[in-house]
C-alpha cells in the first residue's frame, strides 16, 4: 500500500521519490514480468493442467496487469532519469521531454508486437492503445510546440535536432499507422479506399502544422497556398495510379480550396511581378489537372469501346 501511496504522489507532483523507491518499483516490475513470462510459457508448452492456478483467466489477468505496470514504469523510469540527467533551463525541455514519452510508448507498443508467447487479441489490442497514445502526444506537440525560432539565425543545433526528431516521429507514425489501418479495414471488410484518404487526410493536418508551428510561415500565404496545390497534384496522380476515387476527388477538392485562397487572399499582398508569376504557376497547374482527367477519361472511353466491340 505504501509504495502504491508513492507511486501517486509522485506522478500528481506532491513529492519527489527516493533512489530506494526507484530500485523497489524497478524490483516489482521485474517480478511481475518474470513470473508471468513463467506462467505463461509454462501454459503454452506443457498445457494448463500442469500450472497452479489451473484457472487460465487468473493467468491472462496477472499477464494483463504486469503489461499495464510495464507500461507505467518505462514512463516513469524514463522521465525520471531525464529529469535527472537534463537541467530545467534546457531549450526545449518540455518538448524532448513529451517526445520521449512518445518514442518510449510507441517502442513498447512494437516490442509487445513481437513477445508472440505473450501477444493475444487482448494484448493486440493493448498495442493499439499504445499507438494511438504515443501518436497523439506526438501529435499535440506538433501542433503545439515550435522547435525553431521565428528569426531563424537564433536556432542551434538543438532547435534543428529537436525538428528532425519531429519529422522523424511524423514519418514513422505515418508509415506505422498505414499498416494498422489496412489491417483494421480488411477486419471490418470496409472499402480499402478508406486506408490512403485516412492517410492523407492525415498528411494534410501536418503539413499545415509544420508550416504554421514548427516553420512559422502562416504568414506567407502564397507558399501555404502553393504546397497545398502540390500535394494536391500528387493525390490526384495517386489517385489515377492506384485507381482511387476518393483520394483523387479530395485532391481536387484542394485545388478548388487552394486556388481560391491564392484569388482571394494571398494576392492582396504580393508585389505586381509575384502576382503574374502566381497566376502563370497555378495556371500550368490547373491546366496539367485538367489535361490529366481528359487523358484518362480518353482512356476509360476507348476501353469500353473495345470491351463493347468484342461482345459483337
Amino acid at each position: 500500500g505504501t509504495f502504491f501511496i508513492e507511486v501517486y504522489g509522485y506522478w500528481s507532483g506532491a513529492w519527489r521519490l527516493s533512489f530506494n523507491f526507484n530500485f523497489s518499483y524497478f524490483a516489482i516490475t521485474l517480478g511481475l514480468m518474470i513470473v508471468t513470462s513463467y506462467y505463461v510459457w509454462i501454459r503454452r508448452t506443457e498445457g494448463a493442467g500442469s500450472i497452479v492456478f489451473r484457472n487460465k483467466n487468473i493467468i491472462d489477468y496477472l499477464k494483463y496487469f504486469s503489461l499495464g505496470n510495464l507500461w507505467m514504469y518505462v514512463l516513469y523510469e524514463s522521465r525520471y532519469l531525464y529529469e535527472q540527467w537534463i537541467p530545467r533551463e534546457f531549450p526545449l525541455y518540455t518538448f524532448y521531454e513529451m517526445m520521449l514519452m512518445a518514442f518510449v510508448t510507441i517502442g513498447l507498443a512494437y516490442a509487445l508486437t513481437k513477445a508472440t508467447f505473450l501477444y493475444d487479441k487482448v494484448v493486440k489490442y493493448y498495442c493499439l492503445f499504445l499507438y494511438g497514445i504515443g501518436s497523439l502526444i506526438g501529435l499535440v506537440v506538433t501542433f503545439t510546440t515550435p522547435t525553431l525560432q521565428r528569426n531563424f539565425s537564433e536556432n542551434t543545433a538543438i532547435e534543428f535536432l529537436a525538428l528532425g526528431m519531429l519529422i522523424t516521429f511524423n514519418v514513422l507514425v505515418f508509415y506505422s499507422g498505414r499498416d494498422i489501418l489496412i489491417s483494421f479495414i480488411r477486419q471490418q471488410y470496409k472499402n480499402l479506399e478508406l486506408y490512403p484518404l485516412i492517410l492523407a487526410v492525415y498528411l494534410l493536418g501536418v503539413l499545415a502544422a509544420f508550416i504554421n508551428v514548427q516553420l512559422h510561415l502562416g504568414d506567407v500565404g502564397f507558399v501555404f497556398s502553393s504546397v497545398f496545390l502540390v500535394v494536391a497534384i500528387a493525390y490526384i496522380l495517386y489517385g489515377f495510379q492506384k485507381k482511387y476515387v476518393y483520394i483523387r476527388r479530395l485532391g481536387l477538392g484542394l485545388t478548388l480550396l487552394s486556388t481560391g485562397k491564392l484569388i482571394l487572399y494571398d494576392l492582396s499582398f504580393l508585389t505586381e511581378s509575384s502576382k503574374i508569376l502566381a497566376y502563370f504557376c497555378f495556371g500550368i497547374a490547373l491546366l496539367g489537372i485538367s489535361y490529366m482527367y481528359q487523358k484518362v477519361s480518353s482512356n476509360q472511353e476507348a476501353i469500353s469501346h473495345r470491351k463493347d466491340g468484342n461482345t459483337f
